[in-house]
C-alpha cells in the first residue's frame, strides 16, 4: 500500500464482512483504487474477514476485524469508537443497515477528529438487493434506519432501484440521495484464451453455446431458474452447458438439481474464483434471473466482456442493459419464459456477436470504476471540506 503524507484524507470502510459477493468486491475494490496521495482508505468489518478482507491484508491494507457474535453486542460500539479514534478517521462510509446501526453511535462516541459534526464525517451507502428487501422486512430495520439515517452527513445509492427502496422505506426523501452507480474496470475483462481448451478442461463440450452465471449461491439469486431451462436449451442445441461461478450456502442443493434434471453433466459449477472475466470469456450469455437487484457488479463485468446478459426486470437491470440491442429483460411475472428466451438469443449468432459488442460499449461509458472512483473522491472531499489540506489538526 503507497505511503503519503499526514494531510490525506482518511477513509473508513465499514462493512458487515468481506467474503464472497458483489457489495464486498465494491468495497474492496474502493480500499484499493483511491488515489494514494489524497486518501488513506482501511477496511472494518463486523463479524468476518472473508477472502476480500485477507486479499487486502496481503496487499498491505489495513482489514480491522471486530468479529461480533450473534446478537446485540454493546461493546461493538465502543471498540469501533476506539479505533475511530486511534486511526484518526474523517470519515466513516458506512455500507447497508448493519453498518450503519454499528457506524452511528460508534462515530458519535469517537468525536471524530478534524470534525467539528458528526454528520460531517459519516456516508451512509444502501446497495439494494436480495439482502436489503430481506433486512427492511424486519420491524427493528423498518423502524431504526430511518432515525440512523438523520444523523448521516450524506446517503448514496449504487443505483436508481437503491435510491428508490430508500425512499419507499421512507428513509430519506428522493433529493436527499446522490446515486454513484458501481463501476467495473474494463481492461480486467479484456481477455484472450482458447475457448476449446479451457471448456475441455472444465469438462464442458467444446462445441456449442455457454450459458453462465456468477453469484453467491443463495436464495433468490435465480440459480435454479438457469438449470430449469437447461433441458429445454439442450433440447434445440445438443451442445449447450452452463457455467456457474461462485459459492454459497445452496450450492449442494443446486447440484442435486442438476442431477434431477438430468443436466448434471452439463452444468459446471466453478466455486469461488478471483478471475471471473476469464470465466466470462468462455460464455455465450451471461443468465442473471434473480428476485432483487441493486446494480450488479457480476453483470457489469459480463457486459464488458462483451457478454449479452438475459436478466429480470429487477433494480437496475433494465437500466443497465437496454433491452433487444445489448441484451434481454424479463418480467419477473414471465421469468418462465427465460428457456424461450435463452433459446431465441441464442439462434442468431450475429445479433448475439452485435448484442455482445453493445453491451460492452455500454459498460465502458457508463459503468467505468474509474468514473465511480472519481465520484466518490468529489464527495469524500467536498463533505470534509479539505482540498489538498496543508495540515491536519
Amino acid at each position: 500500500m503507497p505511503e503519503g503524507d499526514d494531510n490525506r484524507i482518511r477513509v473508513l470502510q465499514l462493512v458487515s464482512r468481506l467474503g464472497l459477493g458483489g457489495l464486498e468486491a465494491l468495497v474492496a475494490r474502493l480500499v484499493q483504487a483511491f488515489d494514494p496521495t489524497r486518501f488513506e482508505l482501511s477496511a472494518c468489518v463486523i463479524e468476518d474477514v472473508g477472502c476480500f478482507g485477507e486479499q487486502l491484508r496481503e496487499r498491505g491494507y489495513t482489514v480491522h476485524n471486530l468479529n461480533k457474535a450473534a446478537g446485540i453486542r454493546p461493546s461493538i460500539w465502543f471498540r469501533l469508537a476506539r479505533i475511530l479514534r486511534r486511526e484518526r478517521i474523517d470519515i466513516v462510509h458506512a455500507h447497508n443497515f448493519q453498518a450503519l446501526f454499528w457506524g452511528i453511535p460508534a462515530a458519535k462516541l469517537a468525536v471524530i477528529p478534524a470534525c467539528s459534526r458528526l454528520r460531517r464525517a459519516f456516508i451512509y451507502t444502501s446497495h439494494g438487493g436480495i439482502a436489503t428487501v430481506e433486512f427492511r422486512k424486519t420491524r427493528r430495520v423498518a423502524r431504526l434506519e430511518p432515525i440512523l439515517a438523520r444523523f448521516a452527513s450524506c446517503i448514496t445509492g449504487i443505483s436508481q432501484s437503491a435510491r428508490a427502496e430508500l425512499v419507499e422505506a421512507r428513509v430519506c426523501k428522493p433529493d436527499d440521495v446522490i446515486v454513484i452507480p458501481n463501476g467495473i474496470d474494463a481492461s480486467r475483462c479484456e481477455i484472450e484464451l482458447d475457448r476449446r481448451a479451457g471448456l475441455t478442461e472444465l469438462g464442458l463440450p467444446p462445441e456449442g453455446p455457454v450459458l453462465g452465471a456468477c453469484s453467491r449461491i443463495v436464495a433468490g439469486k435465480g440459480i435454479d431458474r438457469l438449470i430449469d431451462a437447461m433441458p429445454k436449451v439442450i433440447e434445440f442445441f445438443p451442445n449447450a452447458s452452463a457455467l456457474i461461478a461462485g459459492d454459497g450456502p445452496l450450492l449442494g442443493e443446486m447440484r442435486e438439481l442438476a442431477a434431477e434434471r438430468g443436466v448434471a453433466e452439463r452444468v459446471f459449477f466453478a466455486g469461488y474464483s478471483d478471475d471471473v472475466p476469464r470465466l466470462m470469456a468462455l460464455m455465450d450469455i451471461f443468465v442473471l434471473a434473480s428476485d432483487a437487484e441493486g446494480l450488479s457488479m457480476a453483470l457489469l463485468e459480463a457486459m464488458a466482456s462483451g457478454v449479452p446478459a438475459v436478466a429480470t426486470a429487477v433494480g437496475d437491470n433494465p437500466v443497465a442493459i437496454i433491452d433487444v440491442e445489448s441484451g434481454r429483460i424479463i418480467d419477473l411475472e414471465r421469468v418462465g419464459t427465460l428457456p424461450n428466451v435463452l433459446i431465441e438469443v441464442l439462434s442468431d449468432s450475429e445479433r448475439l456477436r452485435e448484442m455482445g459488442r453493445r453491451a460492452r460499449m455500454r459498460a465502458v461509458e457508463h459503468y467505468s470504476q474509474q468514473k465511480m472512483i472519481e465520484n466518490y473522491q468529489r464527495l469524500f472531499t467536498e463533505i470534509t471540506g479539505k482540498r489538498r489540506p496543508s495540515g491536519r489538526r
